[in-house]
């Protein structure tokens, strides 16, 4: 008996011992195409990039909600002036291509500190989302502060903390359930390895869903584990900070209440109870409480626009109905979900769109096993649910916060929205085992395709 525990325990050490070296060489490849990608990419050229920093600041600063000072500017938030310089030193550039420019901007922005004078900066495009998502760039922003770095040394700081904490996220889910080979897929589209490499909260709920949904397979394979509650507990975090940092996302309230069903823990209906209400109570304080003056419909609050689609749902399925039988709009999504990189006007390559359609297309196709889905009916049932629902929560978002009234296409969707349903898709199918290796293989692959054509694109635009 000695002896088997002593070969048990040197088979124990073996295995961490390989896992660590994996685990180390994964985050130095990882950090040097980071790098790479981060020499030609300017900063706040990804959507929304600088709403997002600015929400951070506006964190960092405990503007916890955000506000309009008279009621009639846009709600937001404190942030340092000179991040405000920062900003407006690159909007330019935004959509403008002038490599000279841009690279003495980066000189001038290594010359810039941070004032510690706050000023007010409107941001109602993401006022609705509850700031938790926004920690690891509010972190980033403060020691970025306290050692006094130059703007520009701050910002690479926030994104390689960002990057750091999603990274990170995934690694744990992978150690709780591994992640199937077409979430894998998506994950490494080049859109999805843009948005993971800037500091906004894209590559976060990426990450954060990719928990999500591995510890909802591990605690339906393993109800009786000693660390259930645990687990189940950070699955009630990651529901609560997805759903109320992505309106669309609030159908993942109910993975508490499907545990419940499936294992009749009490403690699941108490989860989800806890955290519907506390989801449902943030989002209505944010409609109540945000002044928006009406993005794109001035002088109608969103409220209102709300109240009239929900009163109108034929209305609703006809704008739907008609904006997915726009080929030129349908095919937009398409390529901008395989990657359309800046402010959407970045391309990839000619041969990127076909090819990583095809890939995609392929491995999703390979990984359907009927045998799979008779052993996991339900299971599969629930996510393909949470897909469709989902991207129809997405388009009813936009209608309501980005369109026009009236209107009769939904305006502002973009492909990167639907990476997260086709990541829950991919859990819905899993993955066959007897193909397991050779996907991996050729995943790696696509990885480096990606990486190199997003320097790509970025260099060609910008160098």
């Amino acid at each position: 008996m000695l002896l088997r525990k002593e070969s048990d325990y040197k088979n124990w050490a073996t295995f961490h011992k390989k896992t660590s070296t994996l685990t180390f060489l994964f985050f130095i490849v990882v950090a040097i195409a980071f790098g790479w990608i981060l020499h030609v990419k300017p900063p706040f050229m990804s959507p929304d990039e600088n709403s997002h920093l600015s929400r951070a600041d506006a964190l960092r600063n405990g503007n916890i909600l955000l506000f309009s000072p008279d009621g009639k500017l846009n709600s937001g938030g404190y942030v340092d002036e000179s991040l405000t310089a920062f900003r407006a030193s690159y909007e330019p550039f935004m959509r403008l291509h002038d490599a000279e420019k841009v690279n003495q901007t980066k000189r001038d922005m290594q010359n810039l500190y941070w004032s510690g004078k706050n000023n007010f900066y409107s941001m109602a495009n993401i006022s609705f989302y509850f700031p938790a998502i926004y920690i690891p760039q509010a972190v980033g922003l403060e020691i970025g502060h306290l050692l006094n770095l130059n703007v520009f040394s701050t910002y690479k700081l926030v994104s390689s903390l960002t990057l750091m904490v999603s990274l990170i996220v995934l690694l744990m889910a992978w150690k709780i359930h591994p992640i199937p080979v077409p979430a894998l897929a998506v994950l490494l589209l080049p859109m999805s390895i843009f948005q993971f490499m800037s500091p906004t909260i894209d590559g976060l709920t990426f990450a954060l869903t990719t928990l999500t949904l591995s510890l909802l397979v591990n605690l339906l394979n393993s109800q009786y584990d000693k660390v259930f509650i645990k687990k189940l507990l950070m699955l009630a975090v990651c529901v609560f900070i997805l759903s109320s940092s992505r309106a669309n996302l609030l159908p993942l309230i109910f993975l508490p209440l499907w545990l419940y069903i499936k294992t009749r823990k009490k403690i699941c209906f108490i989860t989800f109870f806890i955290t519907a209400a506390l989801v449902l109570s943030w989002t209505y304080l944010a409609i109540k409480t945000v002044n928006d003056n009406g993005i794109h419909h001035p002088g109608i609050e969103q409220i209102d626009v709300l109240k009239h689609y929900i009163l109108h749902p034929f209305e609703v399925l006809a704008i739907i109905t008609n904006t997915l039988t726009d080929y030129p709009i349908v095919n937009f999504y398409y390529q901008s979900f395989i990657g359309i990189l800046g402010w959407l006007d970045i391309p990839l390559s000619g041969f990127a769109y076909w090819g990583f359609g095809l890939f995609i297309y392929s491995i999703f196709i390979i990984n359907l096993k009927k045998a799979n889905f008779n052993a996991r009916k339900a299971e599969v049932s629930l996510l393909l649910l949470f897909f469709i629902s989902i991207i129809t929560l997405t388009f009813c978002a936009l209608l309501v916060q980005w369109s026009p009234f009236p209107t009769e296409k939904v305006d502002g969707v973009q492909g990167r929205y639907f990476i997260i349903p086709f990541i829950i898709l991919g859990y819905a199918l899993q993955d066959k085992p007897e193909y397991r290796k050779a996907s991996h293989c050729a995943l790696l692959i696509m990885a480096i395709i990606s990486v190199y054509l997003v320097h790509s694109a970025l260099k060609a635009r910008y160098f």
